[in-house]
């Protein structure tokens, strides 16, 4: 996934989601984290992609749901 985003805008969520049918939770986390600081609108989906089925139960993705108001305090 790094060639190709050098030569043209590749969504941090689409890699994300990239990551997650991958199960690498750690990377798909990563790039979560920069879909929502980009503000990018597709982040809000997060809690019914089920692209992220995979690593929705990790405390990491909770975590991030919650930060973006996707999940109850």
């Amino acid at each position: 996934m790094g060639k190709e985003s050098e030569k043209e805008f590749v969504s941090p969520y689409s890699i994300a989601q990239g990551y997650a049918l991958l199960h690498d939770a750690d990377r798909a986390i990563e790039y979560l984290g920069k879909s929502a600081g980009a503000k990018e609108s597709s982040i809000l989906y997060i809690a019914v992609d089920t692209l992220f089925d995979p690593i929705r139960k990790d405390p990491r993705f909770l975590a991030l749901e919650k930060k973006i108001g996707l999940s109850a305090p």
